[in-house]
C-alpha cells in the first residue's frame, strides 16, 4: 500500500499561493487590503515548509528515539502548535506517522511474513 500523505499539503500550498496572488492584485487594482490576509498566508505557507522539515526528520532518523517535544523545538513551534498543525496538513498525529513509518520499515512486515511479539 502507497500512501503519499504530500498530496494535502501540496493542496494547501496552492490555496495560500493563490490567496497572496489575489492579495497582490487587489494591491495592483488600487483597493485597500487587509495587511492580515496576506501575512496570514506568508505565515501558513512558513508553517507548511517547517511541518515538511519535521515529515523529513521523521523519515530519516526514525529508528532513533524521537518525541514531539523534540520535533517542534527543532522547529522552533511548540508542541502543541506542532501536533495540530501536523494533524491538519498530513491528517494524523506526528506520533501516529512516526509509529507507522517504522513499523513500515520493519524487515518482516516489508517482507508479509508474520511477526510474533
Amino acid at each position: 500500500m502507497c500512501f503519499d500523505s504530500s498530496r494535502p499539503v501540496i493542496r494547501r500550498v496552492h490555496q495560500a499561493k493563490a490567496a497572496v496572488h489575489r492579495a497582490l492584485q487587489e494591491v495592483d487594482c488600487g483597493t485597500i487590503v487587509q495587511v492580515t490576509s496576506s501575512s496570514q498566508a506568508t505565515r501558513h505557507l512558513r508553517d507548511l515548509a517547517l511541518l515538511r522539515r519535521v515529515r523529513d526528520r521523521m523519515d530519516r532518523e526514525y529508528a532513533q528515539p524521537l518525541d514531539v517535544e523534540a520535533l517542534a523545538r527543532g522547529v522552533h513551534m511548540s508542541a502543541g502548535h506542532l501536533s495540530r498543525e501536523f494533524r491538519h496538513a498530513y491528517g494524523e498525529s506526528p506520533y501516529s506517522y512516526l509509529m507507522t513509518r517504522r513499523t513500515s520499515s520493519s524487515p518482516g512486515i516489508r517482507a508479509g511474513k508474520e511477526v510474533r511479539m
